[in-house]
């Protein structure tokens, strides 16, 4: 989940829970290589992974010790120049005072207010931070910052194992193939049933219009052969067909969608 800060502020009254990993991230997305921050947030906002809230900020504040309130992991992703290319990974805890690039607020500092505020210790936190090379206002990020950013991708896939961990049995990723902003379900399961021991993972659901049932079929029982038997098939029928139209698939009606998916998956 990917909140701006007004949109927090507004929502944050009606939550009941909040998710166990709190990624937050910061940078400029219209100052070359600040946006590597916001950049890679994009990316683990696509993998929609449960347990795991993205923020992202032009800036670290005060407010934002607030929502580290119920939080288990938090891991602050940022850019800088200074930083070994292409990425510094490293754990941090409470320092009050402690300055941050050109940022208001340090990842240190934030945690201070938090014990400062709750009287209590702040959650394991950690500093992600990319090696950036250009930071003019109004240019587009860099060929060396885009490589940076691929190097760092597969640390916050690492959260992945978090769930693993903390009990959860089972992960379901959305299919719309036809959002650009989305990655591919299914490589992206194939990802995290690599990276994790027991969760059981499942497309939530599969998009029969663009799954030729012969090729989903096998690739369905790639995956559970592969995992030890930890994936799940879920089917969809389909809905959204001006975009499943748009890549290729046939336009149906409701009841043609829903009727031939049997048939169809088997």
């Amino acid at each position: 989940m990917r909140r701006s800060r007004w949109k927090w502020r507004e929502c944050a009254s009606s939550l009941t829970t909040v998710a166990p990993v709190l990624v937050l991230a910061v940078g400029n997305p219209s100052r070359g290589d600040d946006a590597l921050g916001p950049e890679l947030a994009a990316r683990l906002e696509a993998a929609a992974l449960p347990g795991v809230e993205v923020i992202v900020e032009f800036q670290l504040q005060v407010e934002n010790a607030l929502d580290l309130v119920g939080r288990e992991r938090v891991i602050f992703i940022d850019a800088g120049s200074g930083t070994p290319a292409p990425f510094e990974l490293r754990r941090v805890t409470a320092a009050a005072g402690f300055l941050h690039t050109s940022h208001a607020l340090s990842p240190e500092a934030v945690l201070a207010t938090y014990e400062r505020v709750t009287g209590e210790v702040a959650p394991e936190s950690w500093v992600l931070c990319i090696r950036g090379e250009s930071f003019e206002l109004g240019a587009p990020l860099g060929e060396s910052g885009a490589s940076h950013l691929a190097a760092a991708w597969p640390q916050l896939l690492e959260l992945a194992q978090v769930a693993d961990r903390t009990g959860l049995d089972l992960l379901g990723i959305q299919d719309h193939p036809y959002q650009h902003r989305f990655l591919d379900t299914f490589a992206l399961i194939g990802t995290l049933l690599a990276r994790t021991e027991r969760i059981r993972i499942f497309p939530d659901v599969a998009n029969l219009p663009l799954r030729p049932p012969s090729v989903l079929a096998k690739t369905a029982t790639a995956l559970d052969v592969m995992s030890g038997g930890r994936f799940e098939l879920g089917l969809g029928a389909g809905a959204f067909w001006d975009a499943i139209e748009a890549m290729g698939g046939p336009r149906r009606a409701p009841g043609e969608a829903v009727n031939p998916s049997p048939r169809r998956s088997t």
